[in-house]
């Protein structure tokens, strides 16, 4: 479950306000998995940096998984750094659908400054150890069998195309 908690129908007026990098801060990629995007625009998240640390299963099923195509990245905290975002607010129903495509990635709320002046508090998508995600996400046996069952047959489709 999110740590924003699970979107109702009264939510239906809420916002979340994404903090994105990677592939998130495209936005015809972001809006491929939340289209009703509002508010787009630019900022800092201090406190983080981007890393490169994940193997891309999203690449991998398209096909693009070569060279820099490869690596996916998360965020780390790192004291006094600052992560360039591009931020945008999507409606809380459709905030399900953001977790579940960056699924292996820790949700964190953090607090960010627009390049406008504006402040406020958005989601960013963190990393884990493997320690940590089996604790946290993949809290059973079945549950991290059925993550590398979905990492697997993201790869077989690949290599199928």
């Amino acid at each position: 479950q999110s740590a924003l908690g699970t979107p109702t129908a009264t939510d239906a007026m809420m916002t979340v306000t994404i903090g994105g990098f990677g592939s998130l801060m495209d936005e015809a990629s972001a809006r491929a998995t939340t289209p009703s995007i509002t508010n787009w625009r630019y900022g800092w998240v201090d406190g983080y940096v981007r890393v490169f640390n994940l193997v891309s299963i999203l690449n991998i099923a398209r096909g693009n998984a070569t060279g820099d195509h490869l690596a996916t990245c998360t965020a780390r905290a790192v004291d006094g750094a600052k992560l360039r975002v591009c931020l945008y607010d999507v409606p809380a129903a459709e905030y399900p659908q953001l977790l579940a495509r960056e699924r292996r990635l820790r949700e964190v709320v953090a607090p960010y400054k627009d390049d406008t002046g504006g402040a406020g508090e958005c989601v960013i998508f963190g990393e884990y150890s493997d320690a940590e995600y089996r604790a946290e996400r993949a809290t059973t046996d079945e549950l991290w069998h059925e993550e590398g069952q979905y990492c697997l047959q993201s790869i077989r489709i690949s290599l199928r195309l």
